[in-house]
């Protein structure tokens, strides 16, 4: 194992990315492979929302779609009660996949066994066949919330739906991320000697804390994107990003930093927030 490790006065994130690029790009060049230059970026917050992982891997697609506000009025008992809850309903869709993925696999596997041991309290599926969607469930569904799923999740026949809905997004997020993962690897949907380098970037400064107080993401000298915050406003504390990144590739993380304060003025309103 070996590791490389830069300290840099007087730079900015530009900076990194276009070294790390270089020294990256570099070695797999030697192995005869070209990356894409400059490497994609996406946002923390972006990232969790579409693959459930801050290390997400790009190689292929079941990215997912949002589906809360389509139950906001919903019958469904499971469903109602988590929104009720203001809890989240996120799934992706497994293209042409109804044959691979039959009714037996995905109730007594996924909702019943994989899903539980991921975190997860069910899983709810539906497979689309003829254009209308196919499930033990669709009964509870009225004809406009079929349709809306339908147009959501860009249906087609052989498409299969997978649904998580739990009252905390992080739950929900992180189970679904489990699952793309999983449902990539079984159905062999991840292509070989493809290589997606990507940027992750504006992290979360702070944790809650179960005191109800505020804990560093990283540790306490990552410079945050703002200075105008109030330490002692936990709310506010939470929207702040840092000015940290880290550098992926086919989800796994090669490495990570950030943007050091270095100003005691600054330095001092994070300690004060932590409490320190």
């Amino acid at each position: 194992f070996m590791q490389l490790e830069m300290e840099a006065a007087y730079i900015d994130e530009e900076f990194i990315y276009e070294m790390i690029e270089d020294v990256v790009a570099g070695m797999f060049g030697v192995a005869g492979i070209a990356l894409p230059r400059p490497f994609p970026r996406m946002t923390y917050d972006e990232a969790i929302a579409t693959t459930g992982s801050d290390r997400p891997d790009l190689r292929f697609g079941l990215r997912f779609v949002a589906a809360t506000d389509i139950f906001k009025k919903t019958e469904y008992s499971i469903f109602k009660q988590v929104l009720k809850r203001g809890g989240h309903i996120i799934g992706i869709n497994v293209k042409g996949q109804s044959e691979a993925l039959s009714k037996n696999v995905l109730q007594n596997e996924y909702a019943k066994q994989i899903v539980p041991e991921m975190g997860g309290k069910g899983m709810t599926w539906m497979r689309v066949s003829e254009g209308r969607l196919d499930s033990n469930i669709v009964q509870f569904f009225t004809a406009a919330e079929q349709a809306a799923i339908l147009e959501r999740f860009g249906c087609e026949d052989g498409d299969v739906l997978m649904m998580i809905a739990d009252p905390s997004y992080r739950v929900t997020t992180s189970v679904l991320g489990q699952l793309r993962l999983h449902v990539a690897r079984r159905l062999t949907l991840i292509p070989e000697n493809v290589y997606c380098p990507l940027w992750v970037t504006d992290f979360p400064l702070f944790d809650p804390t179960e005191e109800g107080g505020v804990t560093s993401t990283h540790h306490p000298f990552t410079s945050p994107d703002r200075t105008d915050f109030d330490p002692k406003n936990v709310e506010e504390l939470l929207t702040l990003k840092s000015r940290a990144y880290d550098i992926v590739l086919n989800g796994e993380e090669l490495g990570g930093g950030s943007i050091r304060i270095n100003n005691m003025t600054l330095q001092n309103k994070i300690f004060a927030a932590l409490g320190l």
